[in-house]
């Protein structure tokens, strides 16, 4: 039997991690009211930012359920399959693909205990405060104080679960750029093969300047640019960056 790759579609691995390592996707559900849409499939963090400006309520996430990684794992009666679960502080969905997983002997469910880039997320700092604050992360009076004082908050993975870290205040390039240096005070810390720079909005050239900047550091062998997709899209908003890479 062969070895299969798959994840859930939150893990927003980049396009060329897909393609290398064959990795079949398992997607989240977005809805906007009574409105379902598949991740990665029907819908994209554009289109989420798009709605939400025009009115619409932030949309949420709805776990996978029991029957539909059922019929996920079916596919794969054949293979040995390694399964990339959202972190089980996230989510229902871990515990629901461990269920589904019983009923098959070649299925094995790994609890990455995180969103976004599997296992390699480090950070993201977001730009406003208002997905974190109506996906309940923070408080609305949070929210209001932050925007008053032009404060960015990073967000982390923290013991399998999201929560607000350190705060940068000042316009969104510098507070990107202050946020990207204190991150990178731990460089010796990460695996120098590879890097990623993260972005929840397609073609922001902010990007390019922390790509620039890290690639000054002369540390990393190679740096990609990849995006936040619409999962955590929905509890970020759009002007997020973030930093993946693996501990050594």
């Amino acid at each position: 039997m062969k070895v299969v790759l798959a994840a859930d579609s939150a893990l927003d691995l980049d396009d060329f991690l897909y393609e290398k390592y064959k990795i079949h996707l398992m997607p989240v559900t977005i809805t906007f009211g009574e409105e379902s849409y598949q991740d990665t499939i029907d819908i994209t963090s554009n289109d989420i930012y798009e709605r939400v400006k025009q009115g619409a309520d932030i949309p949420k996430t709805a776990a996978t359920n029991i029957v539909e990684y059922y019929e996920f794992f079916k596919q794969f009666e054949n293979d040995n399959v390694i399964f990339l679960s959202m972190g089980s502080g996230f989510t229902s969905a871990y515990q629901n693909a461990v269920i589904a997983s019983k009923e098959f002997e070649n299925i094995h469910v790994i609890d990455t205990k995180n969103l976004s880039n599997g296992m390699g997320l480090l950070a993201i700092m977001v730009d406003t405060l208002e997905y974190v604050a109506k996906g309940g992360r923070v408080s609305a009076l949070t929210k209001v104080s932050a925007e008053a004082l032009k404060i960015h908050p990073s967000i982390a993975i923290v013991d399998n679960e999201l929560k607000v870290g350190r705060l940068f205040r000042g316009r969104r390039d510098k507070a990107a750029m202050k946020y990207v240096k204190e991150e990178m005070k731990k460089l010796d810390s990460y695996d120098p093969t590879l890097f990623f720079v993260a972005s929840s909005t397609v073609g922001d050239e902010l990007v390019n300047e922390i790509v620039k900047y890290i690639e000054s550091l002369n540390y990393f062998k190679e740096i990609k640019i990849t995006n936040i997709g619409s999962t955590v899209s929905v509890h970020t908003g759009p002007g997020a960056v973030g930093l993946i890479g693996l501990l050594k």
